[in-house]
């Protein structure tokens, strides 16, 4: 099962984001923090899966501690949960090494704690917004640096099926998911390469050097 540790220092807002894991069977709440330096003191001793981390923190901020975090714990993925969506925040975080980075959206519900699930088995998790941003402001040699930022694992594995013909439902068939979920990701492909069909994501996808035949194929 797994575990999640909260670094937020807005009461309400932590309070919300452990009531999403809570509410999930699947889910274990290991530590919640309001700065960095508690946070330090307190996961030494935890064990933990996933690290959301807030950028404005009192004190030493969110992105200033990721390299201590991610040394105190290296085998946690590290999500950013912020308001700030400026280019320079963005960056910081990328090159600082987080695994996502989301905006702030309380509406999100139950879809939170699956995108986490996500993440953790995928790798790394951008919100649309954020990842366009990565493909319309950063060089293409960037972006080829920063490709397991912009699709997630599964994504990319999507992506590539399609390329090499595969169906919706074949796909579907081949990863043990349901149709509805294969085409749920179609749609998070399209929105991060602003795209609005599979011809399009396939020609970005090879403009971009991420379109490649899939293992076993």
């Amino acid at each position: 099962m797994p575990t999640v540790s909260i670094i937020e220092d807005h009461p309400e807002v932590s309070k919300w984001i452990q009531s999403q894991f809570l509410n999930h069977k699947n889910w274990n709440v290991n530590g919640c923090f309001s700065s960095a330096e508690s946070a330090f003191n307190g996961i030494v001793n935890l064990t933990m899966d996933l690290i959301i981390l807030d950028v404005g923190l009192p004190k030493m901020s969110g992105i200033d501690a990721l390299p201590k975090l991610k040394t105190l714990k290296p085998k946690a993925k590290i999500l950013i949960y912020t308001v700030f969506e400026d280019e320079e925040t963005i960056l910081k975080a990328i090159t600082q090494g987080c695994h996502g980075y989301w905006i702030k959206d309380l509406t999100r519900g139950l879809k939170f704690v699956d995108e986490c699930e996500q993440l953790i088995e995928g790798g790394a998790s951008l919100t649309p917004k954020v990842a366009r941003y990565l493909m319309e402001k950063i060089s293409k040699e960037s972006v080829l640096q920063t490709v397991d930022l912009i699709l997630s694992k599964r994504e990319n594995e999507v992506l590539n099926m399609i390329a090499v013909g595969f169906k919706i439902a074949d796909i579907a068939d081949e990863l043990d998911i349901s149709s509805h979920t294969i085409r749920h990701t179609l749609e998070r492909i399209y929105q991060k390469l602003n795209v609005s069909s599979k011809q399009e994501a396939i020609l970005k996808g090879n403009r971009l050097g991420i379109i490649q035949k899939p293992d076993g194929f």
